[in-house]
């Protein structure tokens, strides 16, 4: 990470899972390797991500297609205790354009690396292994369920006009809007335009691309 700061350079603060690398592979391996083997082959990869881009959890839905009455609570302390192992974050993918458009960021911006997850030590050797560390000037790391992206940043950064955010959550977009900063949603990770419209109606600063690799048409 450099640490050298420029006063008058704009921040742009990054999601990582969905906006930096897929978590597509990583998310159904981990649902097929641990549901009930009579529910392994109701979904295929595709189908299981149009659910989690429609925002609907994968055990909601296999209870009300299938009155299968999985104990969520028990499902989602399981997946935060295996999700995050390294045997599972092996399956995360760097999209093909992001260490470029990275590069490319870096030189117009403070590049600040904001994430959800709970094993730091695990996501530290995740980005180290893609060689892309040193790319951010800074990390803020925070648990999920934990306070709001925006009030991590607020706590390090004093946040400008100018700066804005870009990642693929209405954990994202809300951040923007808290801030009063322009939000980027790209189309590339866990969620589609339609949190815009549920969520975001009245808020003015928000852009829509498809993925990082177009970034550029809207700085």
């Amino acid at each position: 990470m450099k640490r050298l700061c420029i006063l008058d350079k704009r921040k742009c603060f990054i999601d990582f899972d969905g906006t930096i690398v897929s978590n597509k592979i990583r998310l159904y391996k981990f649902f097929i390797d641990n549901i009930d083997e009579k529910y392994k082959n109701v979904l295929t990869i595709d189908e299981f991500w149009s659910l989690k881009r429609m925002g609907i959890n994968e055990i909601d839905w296999l209870n009300k297609m299938y009155d299968s009455r999985l104990d969520k609570k028990k499902w989602n302390k399981l997946k935060k205790s295996k999700i995050e192992s390294l045997d599972y974050l092996r399956y995360n993918k760097i999209f093909e354009f992001s260490r470029s458009s990275l590069e490319k960021l870096s030189k117009r911006f403070e590049l600040i690396l904001v994430t959800r997850r709970s094993n730091t030590e695990n996501f530290l050797y995740e980005i180290k292994s893609l060689k892309i560390k040193d790319i951010f000037y800074d990390i803020l790391i925070l648990e999920h369920g934990d306070r709001n992206k925006s009030s991590i940043i607020q706590s390090k950064y004093k946040v400008n006009s100018n700066d804005i955010i870009i990642g693929d959550t209405e954990d994202d977009i809300k951040a923007a809007e808290e801030l009063n900063i322009k939000g980027i949603l790209v189309q590339s990770g866990i969620r589609s335009t339609w949190i815009l419209n549920k969520y975001f109606k009245e808020y003015s600063k928000v852009a829509c691309i498809k993925n990082l690799n177009f970034i550029f048409d809207e700085i």
